[in-house]
């Protein structure tokens, strides 16, 4: 036949043949395809652009992209590897029976051609189906405009086939060189070649357990401050090498000391499950390990997406425990009459917008910048601390701390009230400049501002005086113009529906521009809007990677049962010859199954508990500090997962008992 005919049906042939194997990896492709272009036809949307508080979205989505390309990769590589492994013996067989190296090569060249079309072709064209319900999808959990136009670009067509086509022409090279590199008979028999035995296994396996170790005594000790992302990085990057080494040979090692033992290993039941652990382990080490990896890479994932979506509105809080705040320097309203005048106004506004202000609180502080040795705060600039230890001050009189508190405080003469927004200032006595005071009570709550332990973004501290009198002389010791720095400050609770809120915040914000010529402010609603475009961001990429991660799990279980299936089909028959029945041996394969299965399940959990600090710290950049909401929501990842887990475990395991059933 010529070969022009024969090479194109061999390679369709081959598979067609080898389907279990082939159509997985082609979904998964295809699959891989979607996602890629989705994020890429986002990214090159100039719609998004012009959107009020988009600017968080298209970052988080660009980032997205590339991180997605990170994963992508290596995922793909690895099934490819699977499948060249499967075809080994098959091509071996078209060798013998005389068909050249360059025509094997060739077959593989057009079966790569026809799977790279396929699976772009038919990736990109779903993605562009589902593209538009997607971007929808992105705006709403971002709380962007929904009417925003989706308009496609040439560039998402161009970077989707450039990036595939690159892995197929590496999946390609690896497989051409494999097989031109290896002899006809040792293709023939690739699938029956044993596992190299592991040199120093002692020595790797406590190597591997150290380095585990290291990553978890990092995750556990990493605080929220400028090296968080490096330290997680580096814990990641640990524990990850830790769990592969484990897996290859830590196992192996805690299976050779019970083999080891006679009082074990020498009991029916335990002695063909040791034997049988032993040899899957060997072969199987590394397909765990990044199953076990994989898991963990969606618990966090999950985590942190679930904490997102419920916890924002505290996010919100911690930045506006009230409504509406404004600032203005205290020569405009250096009277009580102007006073009084503002907040009638802010009350006719309000009326005005169908709205009730409540809770209005009217206070002077005095804001100075302190440099911290120990319990003490010196001038900054004469002294010249480092940016590090310098920090915020808010030098406040005990009448407006009582009036905003609703309560009947009183201080003695160099006795002050201390409220830190981050972490205690845990001192009897605070030094200012000169003068000693002595802390009569650090406050532990304030109500115009949010207090957290691990807060390293705004580490302000408030200082309560007797007195006006003994705040302007602190004044003069740590500003050269105190009078610029004294602000009169006005935060109010607002009721009426959220237009309205808007509607109020407005047109006051209108009043102010043109009565005062300038203005500081902030707004709950708005800066509910910025958090929700940043937090749907993370949402988005949240829910697209856990899927991601999920779609690659199970793919990763389907393969690890199809190659158990054909090592236990031979197991079978082996064990049988040597005397044991039906029931025992299918008992064994299970109970060595569930075992192999589920080890990475287990690790994966212990992965995430001694991560969960390092999680709560990364959620603190978000200004996420619920940990009971964080601890609730890895409660309910971890069941949602598990069931997950089980569910796949069982859907895959349908391959397993296909191809082992036919032993009997």
């Amino acid at each position: 036949m010529n070969k022009a005919v024969l090479l194109p049906k061999l390679s369709l042939n081959g598979i067609k043949k080898n389907g279990s194997v082939y159509v997985p990896y082609m979904l998964i492709t295809t699959f891989s395809v979607f996602v890629f272009f989705i994020f890429s036809a986002i990214c090159d949307n100039k719609m998004l652009y012009d959107l009020p508080y988009a600017d968080y979205v298209m970052v988080l989505m660009q980032i997205g992209r590339v991180l997605l390309g990170i994963i992508l990769a290596p995922i793909l590589f690895s099934t490819h590897e699977f499948l060249v492994k499967q075809r080994k013996n098959e091509l071996g067989l078209y060798n013998v029976l005389g068909l050249d190296q360059k025509y094997i090569g060739a077959i593989m060249c057009l079966e790569s051609i026809f799977i790279y079309l396929v699976t772009t072709g038919l990736g990109i064209l779903v993605a562009t189906v589902f593209s538009k319900l997607i971007y929808l999808l992105l705006l709403n959990v971002s709380g962007l405009p929904v009417d925003t136009e989706f308009v496609g670009s040439f560039k998402s067509y161009e970077y989707t086939i450039v990036y595939f086509g690159v892995i197929s022409l590496v999946n390609l090279g690896v497989s051409l060189w494999q097989v031109f590199i290896t002899k006809p008979i040792e293709l023939l028999k690739s699938n029956k070649k044993g596992e190299k035995e592991v040199r120093f296994l002692g020595f790797r396996a406590v190597m591997g357990f150290l380095i585990l170790a290291t990553g978890y005594y990092i995750a556990l000790i990493t605080e929220l401050d400028s090296m968080i992302f490096v330290n997680f990085f580096l814990a990641v990057m640990l524990v990850i090498w830790g769990t592969r080494s484990i897996f290859k040979t830590g196992t192996i090692a805690i299976l050779r000391w019970m083999k080891s033992k006679p009082n074990i290993y020498y009991k029916k039941k335990n002695f063909v499950t040791i034997s049988g652990m032993l040899y899957r382990m060997k072969r199987n080490a590394q397909g765990l390990a990044n199953i076990c990896i994989f898991s963990t890479m969606i618990i966090i994932t999950l985590i942190c997406t679930l904490t997102v979506l419920t916890g924002e509105e505290g996010a919100v809080r911690f930045n506006y425990p009230m409504d509406a705040e404004y600032h203005f320097n205290v020569d405009e309203f250096d009277t009580l009459e102007k006073q009084e005048a503002f907040k009638a106004k802010v009350e006719e506004i309000a009326k005005a917008a169908s709205s009730k202000i409540t809770d209005y609180k009217e206070f002077t502080f005095q804001k100075v910048k302190g440099y911290k040795q120990d319990n003490a705060f010196l001038n900054a600039s004469l002294h010249g601390g480092s940016r590090e230890d310098t920090f915020a001050l808010r030098f406040m009189t005990l009448s407006d701390y009582n009036r905003i508190e609703n309560k009947q405080e009183t201080l003695a003469e160099n006795e002050v009230l201390i409220f830190s927004k981050s972490e205690d200032f845990a001192s009897n006595e605070v030094i200012l400049e000169d003068e000693t005071f002595k802390v009569k009570e650090e406050l532990k709550s304030f109500t115009i501002e949010a207090k957290e332990e691990r807060n390293m973004v705004d580490e302000t501290y408030y200082i309560i005086l007797k007195d006006k009198e003994s705040i302007d002389t602190l004044a003069a010791k740590f500003s050269a113009s105190p009078k610029e720095d004294e602000l009169y400050n006005i935060h109010f609770n607002i009721e009426a529906a959220e237009v309205n809120k808007d509607l109020l915040i407005e047109n006051l914000n209108t009043y102010i521009d043109t009565a005062y010529g300038h203005r500081s402010s902030g707004y709950v609603g708005q800066w509910r809007k910025e958090t929700r475009s940043m937090n749907g961001g993370f949402i988005f990429l949240g829910i697209f990677f856990g899927i991601v991660f999920s779609v690659c799990l199970v793919q990763m279980m389907y393969y690890k049962q199809i190659s158990e299936g054909f090592e236990d089909k031979k197991s079978f028959e082996i064990l049988q010859q040597v005397g044991m029945s039906d029931e025992e041996v299918k008992a064994t394969i299970k109970r060595q199954i569930l075992i192999v299965f589920f080890l990475p399940l287990i690790f994966a959990i212990i992965h995430m508990a001694f991560g969960l600090q390092v999680v709560k710290n990364l959620l603190g950049v978000l200004n996420l500090y619920n940990d009971a909401l964080i601890y609730a929501c890895s409660g309910v990842v971890i069941v949602a997962f598990t069931l997950l887990y089980v569910i796949s475990y069982l859907f895959t395991a349908k391959a397993y008992y296909k191809i082992v059933k036919r032993m009997n």
